[in-house]
């Protein structure tokens, strides 16, 4: 793998330097090396996700599709959601609803709390809140109505969780009182209206999201977006918000860093996706969501065209702080482990890790003061 990454390498830096005529020898050399091989060895699906989003970068037409948001795409084969989807199933450090069911859960029933709101950014199919609905409304359980205002820009995940929030066994079997709220908008073009509309309902806030708000881009220079979020989510006094988001940082960095951050990052991913008892079309699949992924990273030629900027759990920690919340410390009950998977729960986050590598970071604040 040393000529193949030092290859990139050479690449990344040529086109940094905005000298792309020089990189596509290297990118030219590296398809060769690949190509030439009777048999893959272990790396070469990393090389060629980079391979194929440099090449597209230095030769591509404007507006190609990984140039957007990947939520908001219509794709021909598989949509981003259901690819996340089959990586929970296969990959334990994607697999965050216990630890987020536990962190969303512990101030409702701590508090006894009959009347709840759970405002979910990107909330795809609501795996998550129909597994937090269950868990609230047990026999027994205080709660008796719920509130779900489900925000996301795709029409067809908003109604696929609302069914599935209606046929949970906390709305079928239970009794629950369930109100389904469809925002069909990205968060950061959420609008004064429907603020005001959250703010109005009934019972104590929840928030969840997970793998959105790294979408966010910042309309102008000095502006951020993702602080003006939190700061407006701080004004509704939720009880909790629970952060899930990848843990490494491809936002306000270079195009060389963030090759090298994602390099290792995704690095770790795909040999996870390798050693997984998935299928071989499985494992393809799943690849297909990682090299989207790093085709927006390093293969989008410009700022405005990059959406996947994911930043590591410290720098959220800190927004939340100058936002106005204080970390909650999670339940040491969380900590689990098996194999080269494990979950930790440290003094202010969750972190789901494969070979000591954090992956996911799942973190839970509360208003300060």
């Amino acid at each position: 793998m040393i000529e193949e990454f030092d290859l990139l390498t050479r690449a990344v830096g040529h086109i940094h330097a905005e000298r792309p005529a020089q990189a596509a020898p290297m990118l030219d050399r590296l398809r060769a090396v690949l190509d030439g091989r009777a048999r893959p060895k272990p790396g070469d699906r990393l090389c060629r996700l980079y391979l194929e989003a440099l090449t597209h970068r230095i030769g591509a037409e404007p507006g190609h599709a990984d140039e957007t948001n990947l939520y908001r795409q219509q794709y021909a084969d598989h949509a981003q959601i259901d690819l996340y989807y089959l990586l929970c199933e296969h990959l334990p450090f994607m697999h965050t609803t216990p630890a987020v069911t536990n962190l969303l859960a512990a101030p409702l029933q701590r508090d006894g709390v009959e009347q709840a709101v759970v405002l979910s950014i990107g909330i795809g199919h609501a795996r998550q809140e129909a597994a937090l609905l269950d868990e609230l409304a047990r026999p027994g359980a205080p709660l008796r109505r719920c509130t779900v205002v489900g925000i996301d820009p795709d029409a067809e995940s908003l109604a696929k969780a609302e069914r599935r929030l209606r046929e949970s066994d906390a709305v079928a079997k239970h009794g629950l009182e369930l109100d389904f709220l469809p925002v069909p908008r990205i968060a950061e073009e959420v609008e004064p209206a429907d603020w005001q509309c959250i703010a109005a309902l009934d019972g104590v806030l929840v928030v969840n999201s997970t793998l959105a708000v790294h979408h966010m881009q910042d309309a102008a220079p000095g502006h951020d977006a993702r602080d003006e979020f939190f700061q407006r989510l701080r004004l509704l006094a939720p009880a909790v918000v629970v952060l899930t988001e990848f843990d490494s940082d491809h936002h306000d960095v270079s195009l060389p860093q963030r090759f090298f951050n994602s390099w290792h990052f995704f690095g770790s991913i795909l040999r996870a996706i390798e050693d997984s008892a998935a299928t071989d079309a499985e494992k393809d699949l799943m690849t297909t969501f990682f090299r989207r992924e790093v085709m927006n990273i390093v293969g989008a030629r410009t700022d405005a065209q990059r959406f996947e900027r994911h930043e590591p759990a410290r720098a959220w920690l800190e927004r939340l702080h100058r936002c106005g919340f204080a970390p909650v410390c999670p339940d040491p009950a969380l900590d689990t482990a098996h194999g080269h998977h494990a979950v930790h729960a440290t003094s202010d986050h969750v972190r789901l890790t494969c070979r000591d590598r954090t992956i996911c970071a799942v973190i839970a604040a509360g208003p300060a003061g």
